[in-house]
């Protein structure tokens, strides 16, 4: 899976300003007792602006991070289980300053389908990012893909 219609601003638009991103992965499917769905992609961001804490970044690959993330659904109970990881690094730019961050994040989450036309997912990606240990609710990165 490469396609440009699924890279750059277009499909990252509420995470990035300007720049571009590649993305090259598979949606994936498992059918049986247990039905599986994946999303795995390489994502390689190339001078894109992101925001936080009222500041805007420059990040590119360093080489690149990847996005998973899978939701089973075992039939004899109905059950449902989510997994998900996000890893590897980027550097980024803040002015005149700079520098490499590593990502190892784990998803801890449960899918929230109190409303069968409005499905989410309540929990968290934990681990360190950048050289610090991180909690970010899931809800706000599972909807980029």
């Amino acid at each position: 899976f490469d396609s440009p219609k699924y890279s750059g601003r277009d499909f990252l638009r509420r995470r990035l300003l300007g720049g571009r991103a590649k993305l090259v992965g598979a949606f994936t499917e498992e059918q049986g007792d247990t039905a599986r769905l994946g999303a795995n992609f390489q994502i390689t961001p190339t001078g894109c602006g992101v925001t936080g804490g009222g500041m805007t970044f420059t990040v590119d690959g360093n080489p690149n991070f990847v996005y998973a993330l899978t939701i089973e659904i075992i039939a004899a109970t109905f059950e449902f289980n989510v997994s998900g990881a996000i890893t590897g690094g980027l550097s980024w730019a803040l002015g005149e300053r700079s520098g490499d961050c590593d990502m190892a994040l784990t998803l801890e989450a449960v899918p929230d389908l109190s409303d069968p036309n409005n499905p989410g997912l309540s929990g968290a990606y934990k681990g360190t990012l950048c050289g610090h240990e991180v909690e970010i609710d899931a809800a706000t990165l599972v909807t980029v893909l």
